[in-house]
Formats: C-alpha cells, sequence, structure tokens
C-alpha cells in the first residue's frame, strides 16, 4: 500500500497544489489515489468533482484563517469563516477558495499565531496572485539587506 511518503504521491499531489484550475492534473490524482489508496475514497469523489481534498496542515490553516481578527461584516471574515468550517466538515475546497485561503493567511498574517502557517502563506503567495489573476494585489517583492544597501548607495551617487 502507498503512504504519502511515497514520492509519485507527493509530486502529483504537489502539481495539484501548483496549479489547482488543471483539470488533467486533478484527474491523473485521482486515477493514482483509486488505484493505490495512500488516502481515503472521499478525496477520488472531491478530486473528480473538481475539488481539492485537504490534508490535515491545510484543515490547520483554514482552522487558523477562521480565528483571525477580521473588520466586522466584511467579505474576508464571512469568507474565512465558511473555509474554516467546509475544512472541518467536508475536507475540500474549491480551486478559487483553496487560492483565496492562501492570500487572506497573508493577508491577515499578523492574527496567526503559528509561524509555520505564516512562512506556508507568504511562500505560496505570489502563485495564488498569478493563479487568480488579481489586478489589485501585487506579487510580494523581497528585497535582502544588501539589495537596500546598493539602493542607498545609488542614490547617494546620483
Amino acid at each position: 500500500m502507498t503512504s504519502f511518503s511515497d514520492p509519485t504521491f507527493k509530486a502529483l499531489l504537489e502539481a495539484v497544489r501548483d496549479d489547482p484550475f488543471s483539470k488533467t492534473n486533478r484527474l491523473i490524482l485521482a486515477d493514482f489515489v483509486e488505484e493505490h489508496r495512500p488516502i481515503g475514497m472521499a478525496a477520488v469523489v472531491s478530486l473528480r468533482e473538481g475539488r481539492i481534498p485537504l490534508l490535515s496542515f491545510e484543515i490547520q490553516c483554514a482552522k487558523a484563517l477562521g480565528c483571525c481578527n477580521f473588520a466586522p461584516a466584511t467579505w474576508d471574515k464571512r469568507f474565512a469563516y465558511s473555509i474554516a468550517d467546509r475544512a472541518t466538515s467536508k475536507y475540500d475546497l474549491s480551486p478559487k477558495q483553496y487560492l483565496w485561503m492562501w492570500v487572506l493567511l497573508r493577508r491577515y498574517r499578523k492574527s496567526v499565531k503559528d509561524d509555520e502557517i505564516k512562512k506556508a502563506a507568504g511562500e505560496r503567495y505570489n502563485r495564488c496572485v498569478e493563479l487568480l489573476d488579481i489586478k489589485h494585489l501585487k506579487p510580494i517583492n523581497r528585497r535582502t539587506h544588501k539589495q537596500t544597501e546598493m539602493q542607498a548607495t545609488l542614490l547617494d551617487e546620483v
């Protein structure tokens, strides 16, 4: 029996996580799961319906998003609560819900207590913004200390 440590399963799962809109990736993973059963059959049904099954870390992330502090009566608050509820009861999300979960975790990172979740949200943010094609959000440009020093010296020379 295949487990989560199987490299093929990990590679297929990462391909689905990288581009959740790709129906081909989801169906290939569903076929693999159906044949080798590293996770339950509910995951196969979710993948075939176009939904993304969540692993334990992602369920933790959804719960953490549900515990964030939000302004009253905002879309973010309603969405975060629905995501947290869906993740704990059905254990799957649609591709857009999955991507927006990471965008909101990055946006409300100061309310999240777990550093591992903050790090994962920061790593996935740029790809999520790219896949969702959000015009008003810009990818994160991380500047190192050396880059800011170099820019300061260039400005001093001018």
